[in-house]
């Protein structure tokens, strides 16, 4: 199976209005809210999912990136949300050479012309759209792609294109590898303080530095 997907960045007028008009004419399936886990790989992305409104969780591997064309063959496999924490912990110390990127995802599902369109929210993409269509054979990616078109243009949404979506992504990376970079430092320099050697002097001067009331002392940050 491939999944043909294109996306649309919205504002939240735009997105009101989407809701609105799927609402009466679309057919609503459901909410669809997730905590994911991406891990973004130089070829391919890899997700581990917990569906908090379906109650399953599951991985998702994707053998394209955003922006790299849009068939993303895909295979998941589904495991009870209880083992989630496990799925975690054993993706984490796979060494896996990814950027990783987690946070919540709001998310409603509406079917309409034989298109799946899901209105979504996420601290990265804010407001926007997935339109998608599955397919069995490679050879109806053209068909499938014109039909989504029709139905954005329908909707009067502004699909991104392929050069869109890799530099938003491209951005959205050089912010994860940022984050991480600074957590990294700071969790070094806690290290750091924790095993520096106290400086005894007197009984009134412990502390290289002065602590006031409810201040944690710098030796003792938690790490």
């Amino acid at each position: 199976m491939f999944e043909i997907e294109f996306r649309a960045r919205l504002d939240r007028e735009q997105y009101d209005a989407l809701k609105m008009f799927l609402d009466e004419r679309g057919e609503f399936l459901g909410e669809d809210d997730k905590e994911v886990i991406y891990y973004i790989l130089p070829d391919r992305l890899l997700k581990l999912v917990n569906n908090t409104s379906k109650g399953t969780a599951k991985i998702s591997l994707k053998l394209s990136r955003i922006g790299d064309g849009a068939a993303f063959p895909e295979t998941e496999l589904y495991f009870p949300p209880e083992q989630f924490e496990t799925a975690h912990h054993l993706i984490e110390n796979l060494g896996l050479p990814a950027k990783i990127m987690s946070g919540p995802q709001k998310r409603l599902n509406y079917q309409y012309k034989d298109c799946e369109i899901a209105l979504k929210y996420s601290d990265i993409w804010e407001w926007h759209m997935e339109i998608e269509q599955m397919i069995e054979k490679k050879e109806d990616q053209l068909k499938a792609e014109a039909h989504i078109r029709d139905v954005a243009q329908e909707l009067g949404v502004q699909l991104m294109t392929e050069d869109e979506l890799k530099k938003f992504t491209q951005e959205a990376e050089k912010n994860i590898e940022a984050c991480q970079q600074t957590k990294k430092q700071k969790i070094g320099t806690r290290k750091m303080q924790r095993h520096m050697p106290l400086t005894f002097g007197t009984p009134k001067t412990l502390h290289t530095t002065p602590i006031t009331k409810n201040q944690p002392c710098v030796h003792c940050y938690p790490i």
